[in-house]
């Protein structure tokens, strides 16, 4: 698998206080479970694991100030399922 294309993004799956890094990088038609709130799209690992460590880190009013810039953001594709599941010991990641 090429982590370097465009197409393929290093993911994070927040469901509530539930903060997931994918292991690889997937493509956005990924399947996560369980149904997260949000799946955050990112370029590269660092960057993923940058939003890890601030989203597990931050303050929650600082937390909801970044999720809502992410929308503005074109550098992180951001997925909000219809059907969010409440969170399990353990997120499983699958490459649609």
């Amino acid at each position: 698998m090429n982590t370097d294309s465009p197409e393929l993004k290093w993911w994070v799956a927040l469901n509530g206080s539930s903060v997931t890094p994918s292991p690889m990088a997937l493509p956005p038609s990924l399947k996560v479970m369980p149904a997260p709130q949000m799946l955050l799209g990112y370029a590269t690992q660092a960057e993923q694991l940058d939003a890890v460590r601030f989203f597990l880190e931050a303050p929650i009013k600082e937390v909801h100030k970044r999720v809502k810039m992410l929308k503005a953001d074109t550098g992180v594709i951001k997925i909000e399922p219809t059907n969010p599941e409440p969170p399990s010991s353990s997120t499983n990641w699958f490459n649609r």
